[in-house]
């Protein structure tokens, strides 16, 4: 009980340091409504929640150019409205189109890429407390924690398994459910192989905060976070067992 409770405090730490040293390159509200959404449509779900950090742009009409009505916090819930065939855009790496929708009472349209049919994470939230509020709304989500084992440092992983989750989607949950830097935006799908992103800044405490992404034939197999400083270190690792399936593994360990 002791180790655990050394762990986690470890991983807080350096995540706290990350986020008081570490300056975040948050979307602006037009970045954030060039970005695409994922489709709005699936098992007649009408509720669907904000992921840009900063927010996104509530439009009177269904181009980028139109009134602005509202800004649409992070984590807000919007019902989604049908529309008809619309042409594809994208953005940051990210496919959507102008999705009607009504918050708080307006009716406006929003880019679609940046709707997750799951609630977003609050600062602070536990990975079990996060997948209960998920399972409260209806959510068919898997979550299994256990030790590391013996080849391996000493700490403990938790595991997520979301349906029908995007790889943009899976990485905002992450993101945001694990404190992650806000500098390392969401990797190009298309790419090299293999390819490390560092975080553009980080204090002096920190060894490595950065983005191991790897690709087959320019589409996603894995996009790791890992943080290591002096003592300790965390991460999460996000695959897609199927089609149908995205898994978010966070691990921590200390030395």
């Amino acid at each position: 009980m002791k180790k655990r409770v050394l762990l986690r405090v470890a991983a807080s730490f350096f995540m706290i340091l990350g986020a008081c040293k570490n300056p975040t390159k948050e979307a602006t509200n037009e970045l954030s409504e060039t970005v695409s959404v994922s489709e709005a449509t699936s098992q007649n779900q009408t509720e669907f929640y904000v992921m840009a950090a900063s927010g996104l742009s509530l439009r009177k009409a269904n181009t980028t150019t139109s009134d602005k009505l509202a800004v649409m916090p992070y984590g807000s819930m919007v019902t989604v409205h049908p529309q008809t065939t619309q042409a594809t855009i994208s953005v940051e790496h990210i496919e959507g189109t102008m999705q009607p929708v009504t918050f708080n009472g307006l009716e406006g349209y929003c880019f679609s890429g940046y709707l997750s049919r799951y609630p977003m994470p609050v600062k602070g939230v536990s990975v079990a407390d996060y997948v209960a509020q998920l399972k409260a709304k209806n959510n068919v989500v898997h979550y299994e924690q256990k030790e590391n084992g013996p080849d391996f440092h000493e700490g403990y992983s938790e595991t997520i398994t979301l349906p029908t989750a995007k790889w943009h989607e899976g990485y905002y949950i992450a993101q945001n459910l694990f404190d992650t830097p806000k500098s390392l935006a969401f990797p190009n799908p298309k790419g090299i192989p293999s390819e490390t992103i560092e975080a553009p800044t980080k204090p002096k405490e920190v060894w490595t905060s950065d983005l191991l992404v790897k690709r087959t034939n320019n589409k996603l197999d894995t996009i790791t976070y890992r943080f290591r400083g002096e003592g300790s270190g965390h991460g999460f690792i996000i695959t897609k067992p199927d089609s149908e399936k995205l898994k978010i593994e966070r691990y921590v360990f200390v030395d």
